[in-house]
């Protein structure tokens, strides 16, 4: 499987600039499925993949309120 990974690795507010993945799908991307990897992959030119909830959820990521 290939790699979105454009070699511009810049993080802004946990996104990496180049591919539009998260920190934690950077970081997972070697233990993710093929299946888990094309679907991150399919919602990259999205500039609202976040927003509209298509990025990958870090499980152990607490949220504060």
């Amino acid at each position: 499987m290939q790699s979105p990974c454009k070699q511009l690795c810049r993080i802004e507010d946990d996104v990496c600039i180049g591919c539009n993945r998260t920190l934690y799908e950077v970081a997972a991307w070697s233990r993710l499925t093929d299946e888990e990897r094309l679907r991150i992959m399919g919602t990259l030119d999205n500039p609202n993949r976040i927003e509209e909830g298509h990025a990958l959820q870090n499980p152990k990521r607490r949220k504060f309120t």
